[in-house]
């Protein structure tokens, strides 16, 4: 969901102004768009994620005990 309103939004502010450029280009711009917003999910925001949720539930698990 991200990619779709990151694909219009996000054209929009680049330009910044309204208009219909990338709702009419948008199947276009959205496969490259969605690739590098996955590839950012995998590659960055999944592994910093799952490193504080494991240091958060390692801290838990020691404060239980």
């Amino acid at each position: 969901m991200m990619s779709i309103f990151l694909t219009v939004f996000g054209t929009w502010i680049g330009q910044q102004h309204v208009s219909m450029q990338p709702l009419q280009h948008f199947f276009y711009l959205w496969p490259r768009n969605f690739s590098i917003s996955f590839a950012v999910e995998l590659l960055v925001a999944q592994p910093i994620a799952r490193l504080a949720m494991n240091r958060l539930h390692q801290h838990q698990t020691n404060a239980a005990s």
